[in-house]
């Protein structure tokens, strides 16, 4: 599941709405999990992402699209924790994912 991006500060959240009208909010108490992998404490900036990640078994990887057409793809790691995170460089962040894999 891609995210759009979606900013927490402090208790309250603030959502964006994206170009295509997906609206996504977050908290920093928020979790997601993907497949087997569960995030939480979103750092969320213009060009960047990051949370910390637990892999409970499995491998996993962050990925992250970008407004100049490009995506990036962390390393795939194994069961841990970890921090996990994208950057675009200068350009702006356009989505997120964590990639998941049972071997």
């Amino acid at each position: 599941m891609k995210h759009k991006i979606a900013l927490a500060l402090g208790a309250a959240a603030l959502s964006m709405v994206s170009a295509g009208g997906v609206l996504i909010s977050a908290t920093p108490a928020a979790a997601d999990e993907y497949d087997q992998v569960t995030c939480k404490n979103y750092k969320l900036k213009r060009t960047s992402w990051s949370a910390d990640c637990t892999v409970p078994y499995g491998h996993a990887r962050a990925m992250g699209g970008c407004y100049d057409g490009t995506e990036h793809y962390g390393a795939w790691v194994g069961k841990g924790r970890y921090k996990f995170g994208i950057s675009c460089g200068n350009s702006k962040l356009a989505y997120f994912d964590v990639e998941a894999r049972k071997n």
